[in-house]
């Protein structure tokens, strides 16, 4: 296992239990809900990137979780993201998808 996939899967476990994580100064991991606004876009379609400055690192379906997804993966109501960016891209994401306009099913 590459020490990448060893942190990776730290990171993951250490957000089962809360759902904001400051992986370094000025960097943090978030996991939510994915947005009604996206649901049923895929990764790429989704622009969070663009739109937020955030990326999508994980998204856990059915209780299984994928790490780095592919572009073409499907973000489904009721699917977890795992995003990291900047602090301020974490702000643009809850501005714009506020947490009260998310899935919580």
């Amino acid at each position: 296992m590459s020490y990448a996939s060893m942190g990776s899967s730290a990171v993951l476990n250490l957000l089962h239990h809360g759902s904001m994580l400051m992986v370094a100064e000025g960097l943090d991991l978030m996991r939510l809900p994915v947005p009604r606004a996206i649901a049923g876009a895929t990764v790429a379609t989704s622009h969070i990137r663009g739109n937020t400055g955030c990326s999508i690192v994980g998204v856990r379906t059915d209780g299984r979780m994928n790490v780095n997804p592919a572009p073409d993966a499907v973000l489904n109501v009721g699917d977890e993201l795992v995003v990291i960016g900047p602090v301020e891209a974490g702000r643009k994401f809850l501005a714009k998808y506020p947490p009260e306009a998310t899935n919580h099913s």
